[in-house]
């Protein structure tokens, strides 16, 4: 049963990359390409750093992604997955996403991006005006304790 087993297991291994290989190439180049332009953006300027993409072509395999086409598609899904999560606080349905078009996660992925730089306006709004009212609250003249020591004689 055993040796089944291995036989089984090894004609897989053998079969896996065989099954995908044909575009798995121009995945890599477009993977290596991709990371070359993130590695230059980084090398770009200080303070910058950045992740690159795995070469590691089961992983994407194993992911479904065989193609560069189906690479944009899988990163832009991240993206808008987290995206997602991230304003409004939920996690959307993976199938629901994958089932969108590019131009459809596109629009998503700018409306989340449009929907978080509106939150983080209010939010520098609210802090400046906390501060001011902090600091109109340090003026007022009966917190002042120079008034207030005069104010009792001391």
């Amino acid at each position: 049963m055993k040796l089944i087993f291995l036989f089984y297991k090894k004609t897989i291994d053998f079969f896996q990359p065989l099954a995908y290989s044909p575009n798995m190439s121009a995945l890599l180049n477009y993977i290596n390409e991709k990371n070359a332009k993130t590695a230059a953006w980084v090398a770009g300027g200080a303070g910058r750093w950045a992740t690159s993409l795995t070469d590691d072509l089961s992983y994407w395999a194993a992911a479904g992604v065989t193609t560069p086409d189906e690479l944009d598609k899988h990163l832009l899904v991240c993206d808008v997955f987290e995206s997602t999560r991230s304003v409004y606080g939920y996690k959307p349905s993976w199938a629901g996403l994958m089932s969108m078009s590019l131009a459809e996660l596109g629009e998503e992925s700018q409306r989340l991006a449009a929907a978080a730089r509106a939150d983080w306006e209010r939010e520098q709004r609210e802090q400046q005006a906390q501060k001011a009212a902090v600091q109109r609250a340090f003026q007022r003249e009966e917190w002042n304790l120079g008034a207030a020591f005069a104010s009792v004689g001391l």
